[in-house]
């Protein structure tokens, strides 16, 4: 579009610009909480410090930083021209996907593994499942109770609203401070296997034995907070659901035995595959 419209249309279509990146994420800068000696004493916001427009803050709440000079916090015309106090915060493209494969021998045993990642990613997630009582109906998970308080003034989430009014919408605007790092490190699959030696197995009439391990997904290190997941196989969620393309990926392992007994192969195989469902970390697959 000619006008450097970003974000969504009227329409609620996304738009796109000359000179636009894939991905981005426009967004405010936290600045801190707002703190009583922002105020005056008769409780009313202290000159030069700005505020979200529409919104009376209170201490607790979300202080972005004034970008414009103004102090009003908004978002202009959402244009690049004039984005008001928002800027690009981050890029939720998967950047610097790699993998890693590698196996090693000795010995008759043997070893081998598959490793696959993202280098870089920003990720915004604002729910329910991550943002403590974030609309009337929803509650506060036990991952989320380093809200503020009066006496817990250095909390990570800000003070929070009887039935999420209030600030509530003032507080969750997309910014720097709940942008979440989205890299990981996943292992896929780790096979160890050993075959015992001919010269023992002809001598009990087998020419060949072998047995391995094999797990799948077996970990994941990231940065994502331990929230509440769900799992949605049509790749469509509200905003109680954590959004696509968050998707726990099964854990299976498996140990098997491979036989061969005068020209005849017989083999015993064990898997089982980790279904369960509750508070771990998550994983992306897309």
């Amino acid at each position: 579009n000619e006008t450097g419209l970003f974000g969504k249309d009227k329409n609620d279509k996304d738009t796109y610009r000359v000179g636009m990146e894939l991905g981005e994420i426009w967004g405010y800068v936290t600045d801190r909480l707002y703190t009583v000696d922002d105020f005056d004493a008769d409780g009313k916001l202290k000159a030069g410090i700005p505020k979200v427009e529409g919104y009376n803050p209170n201490p607790g709440d979300i202080l972005y930083k004034d970008l414009d000079d103004n102090d009003i916090i908004n978002g202009g015309t959402s244009t690049t021209k004039d984005p008001g106090d928002r800027k690009i915060i981050g890029n939720s493209t998967r950047r610097y996907q790699y993998g890693i494969h590698g196996g090693a021998n000795w010995k008759g045993v043997s070893l081998s593994f598959l490793l696959q990642g993202v280098g870089k990613r920003d990720l915004w997630i604002m729910n329910d499942l991550f943002y403590p009582h974030y609309d009337a109906w929803t509650t506060v998970y036990d991952t989320q109770l380093n809200y503020w308080t009066p006496e817990r003034t250095d909390s990570y989430f800000p003070r929070l609203y009887e039935k999420a009014a209030g600030n509530t919408a003032a507080n969750t605007r997309i910014q720097t401070r709940y942008l979440q790092d989205g890299s990981y490190l996943s292992i896929r699959n780790i096979t160890l296997s050993y075959n015992f030696p001919s010269k023992w197995m002809n001598k009990i009439g087998v020419n060949n034995l072998a047995v391995f391990f094999s797990g799948e997904n077996l970990y994941t290190f990231d940065h994502l907070p331990k929230v509440l997941y769900v799992i949605n196989r049509n790749n469509h969620t509200d905003l109680r659901h954590v959004r696509h393309p968050f998707w726990r990926s099964v854990r299976c392992t498996a140990a098997a035995v491979n036989c061969s007994i005068f020209s005849k192969s017989y083999s015993l195989i064990i898997a089982a595959q980790d279904l369960r469902c509750g508070f771990d970390k998550l994983e992306f697959s897309n």
